[in-house]
């Protein structure tokens, strides 16, 4: 058989590539896939890392009494962050890293506004700390001698002199020595995720290229169908005798209108897995609650927009962070760092 069109031809990879991505993925392949990310997170040897988070949002909190708003104790913040960070041969003889955090945005505390527009920058190499937060008032006056050296070196040691160790040292390592906890073993991990991805409606995974995407959305629905789960997990519905009354319609009605009491949840969260190794996690929130005060009356839906005492809250923030530890980063000093005060020489 002869194939008289041949861009079919070259469509076929591409067409082939889109079949095999976004395939569901069962609870128990995700749980399996996250705990080999978690196994090569911590058996991974501490070198090269780069390490990407943003942060952007809204939040507004106001008082209730009686059901209307107070004079005081309203908050409302808008602002944006993020922070990067580079660092190769971290545990070596000649390690490198280069830090940039960066913060926009303004609060109001009653009638009282504040605004921040910052950066700070900091580099490591050759045994010194290099700090510039030139673009950092805020920082500036929390310390004198910042504020008349804003861009300034520390003599440092090495960083694993300062852990105190030699050869070749794990994420595992680092966290049973500084946190002295006993971690879970893969198995653990394994079988506690595909418990709870098994048992929430707001899971799901699905294949991306090269790996696999969990999601888990939370809003009032699922919220709702975790809690009837969790009560109706261990019952046997065959074993109840016809005589007991056991109206599971009855139950989520309750639990429904408990969840809906406190407002609207609307919550994502991604964790993406590329191949054996945690990639990027981000996180949506988008939040209107009713938070009762510390009465303990409980509202309902009808209560919160007439006679409530409490504090509501509106939200709306993105997370994401963008991980890799297996990288070996290109660390770009700037070219003026023998113009930075030394304020400190050990």
């Amino acid at each position: 058989m002869k194939i008289k069109n041949r861009r079919f031809l070259l469509l076929l990879p591409v067409s082939l590539l889109i079949a095999g991505c976004n395939s569901p993925v069962s609870a128990k392949d995700a749980s399996v896939a996250l705990s080999k990310a978690y196994t090569q997170m911590l058996d991974t040897v501490v070198d090269g890392i780069t390490l990407d988070q943003t942060l952007k949002g809204t939040i507004d909190i106001k008082n209730f009494e009686d059901g209307s708003e107070t004079a005081t104790n309203s908050i409302y913040i808008d602002g944006e962050e993020s922070f990067s960070f580079k660092g190769v041969d971290l545990l070596g003889d000649a390690p490198q890293a280069s830090l940039s955090i960066t913060g926009k945005g303004s609060a109001t505390v009653d009638t009282s506004e504040t605004s921040v527009d910052e950066e700070i920058n900091a580099y490591y190499s050759e045994g010194v700390i290099y700090g510039d937060v030139s673009k950092a008032i805020s920082i500036q006056q929390l310390e004198p001698a910042l504020e008349a050296n804003p861009k300034f070196k520390v003599q440092a040691g090495l960083l694993k002199d300062f852990m105190g160790v030699e050869g070749e040292v794990t994420v595992r390592d680092l966290m049973e020595t500084m946190g002295e906890m006993e971690l879970p073993t893969a198995e653990e991990m394994s079988s506690s995720a595909e418990e709870f991805f098994g048992g929430f409606s707001g899971f799901s995974a699905t294949t991306v290229s090269g790996g696999t995407k969990i999601s888990l959305k939370v809003n009032n629905d699922t919220i709702t169908d975790y809690i009837v789960s969790m009560y109706t997990k261990d019952i046997d519905m065959s074993s109840i005798p016809s005589y007991v009354s056991f109206d599971i319609d009855a139950l989520r009605e309750e639990a429904a209108a408990m969840v809906d009491a406190y407002g609207s949840f609307d919550l994502t969260l991604y964790v993406v897995l590329t191949g054996d190794t945690l990639s990027e996690i981000s996180f949506n929130a988008d939040l209107d609650l009713a938070i009762p005060d510390s009465s303990g009356k409980v509202y309902t839906a009808e209560d919160v927009a007439s006679v409530f005492e409490g504090v509501k809250i509106k939200a709306n923030i993105e997370f994401s962070i963008k991980l890799d530890m297996n990288a070996t980063p290109t660390i770009t000093l700037p070219t003026d760092l023998d113009t930075y005060t030394m304020i400190q020489d050990n």
